[in-house]
């Protein structure tokens, strides 16, 4: 019996394990009458393997969305909610401002983000680019602001005024699930998002028959994207790629998951991912 292939492939670079999924390909177990033999024992898993990626970092070889360097480039900073729930009741922007820094009101072609999922029954709220009338977690953004460099990007976030109605923020999950005040997405009527039984078997029955019961409430940890992951995007329009259906648009990602990352962009934008060209960069972690 010989193992040939293994893990491979995005999936295993997304968990990290690239040099496991190296290790587990490089495996030529050999069975032989019942017995195991490993021809060779610089291989295989346990072996340390020498990693791939190293030597061009090392030697400042390594490329990311902040390395690449376009004629006209513009810095862009949010403005980010301090406030996990609240409403805007006005937003202000200095006259020395106008025409640097957007809010949701001076981009009404932007559709929000759809969450869309498989799972029945799970609810799919609206996620604007950048918040309108009201602001649901710490640094959701308010505003853009565009400088050619990234600190006067910066500062413009600081010429912007907001005026906020700070609400009850959703702290506790089983108490605000149901009937809580504080509500998320009003047209929920609720802050449920997903409510699901799963049954098998006759669980009456086996608990009859077992010597020891347990009952216990489980609390899960939520998945979501790795925190220390540094995201960043850039754009650019190409006007010898604007033929045909193309939109002349070029854009190098530096992330995991940017066929997601696309779908959800393009969604904003009303336009379709093939009339826009990805490049997938390195991953800068923070």
């Amino acid at each position: 019996m010989k193992i040939h292939h293994g893990v491979a492939g995005n999936n295993a670079r997304r968990a990290g394990c690239a040099d496991l999924a190296d290790a587990i390909t490089s495996i030529d177990v050999v069975f032989v009458g019942g017995s195991r033999s490993m021809p060779n024992e610089a291989w295989g898993v346990g072996a340390s393997l020498l990693r791939r990626e190293d030597e061009r970092h090392l030697q400042g070889r390594g490329e990311f969305v902040s390395d690449i360097k376009l004629p006209g480039t513009m810095e862009v900073a949010f403005l980010r909610s301090p406030h996990a729930h609240a409403r805007i009741k006005a937003i202000t922007v200095a006259p020395k401002a106008a025409g640097r820094v957007f809010t949701a009101a001076d981009l009404p072609a932007l559709t929000p983000v759809r969450v869309a999922t498989q799972a029945a029954g799970a609810k799919s709220p609206a996620w604007p680019p950048l918040a309108v009338d009201k602001v649901r977690y710490v640094g959701e953004a308010i505003a853009a602001c565009l400088a050619s460099m990234r600190g006067e990007a910066e500062d413009l976030t600081a010429s912007i005024t907001v005026e906020y109605e700070v609400l009850d923020a959703v702290v506790d999950p089983l108490r605000d699930m149901h009937g809580s005040p504080a509500l998320v997405h009003e047209q929920w009527g609720d802050n449920l998002y997903l409510e699901r039984t799963i049954e098998g078997g006759d669980i009456e029955a086996a608990a009859r028959a077992a010597e020891v019961t347990v009952t216990r409430r489980y609390r899960m940890n939520r998945q979501s994207g790795a925190p220390l992951e540094g995201r960043a995007v850039l754009a650019y329009r190409d006007h010898r790629l604007c033929h045909g259906n193309g939109l002349g648009i070029e854009r190098w990602n530096g992330l995991f998951g940017s066929h997601a990352a696309a779908t959800a962009s393009d969604h904003c934008a009303a336009a379709s991912a093939r009339k826009i060209r990805r490049v997938d960069r390195e991953i800068r972690w923070r």
